[in-house]
């Protein structure tokens, strides 16, 4: 899933969303996806995002 969010806020709701799913969670930009060196985690991550909620 991606979600669209100013990057300062990452790492507060990276703890309250591990804290409520009971789960280590890892919260990043899209921008920190397309540059990373990883082809394969690039292509997974976006090649299977879904916009879940949008304003139009």
């Amino acid at each position: 899933m991606v979600i669209t969010i100013d990057p300062g806020r990452l790492e507060n709701m990276e703890q309250e969303l591990s804290n409520l799913l009971n789960r280590e969670i890892d919260l990043f930009t899209k921008r920190a996806v397309e540059q990373s060196h990883n082809w394969l985690r690039w292509e997974e991550i976006l090649g299977t995002a879904e916009v879940v909620y949008g304003t139009r």
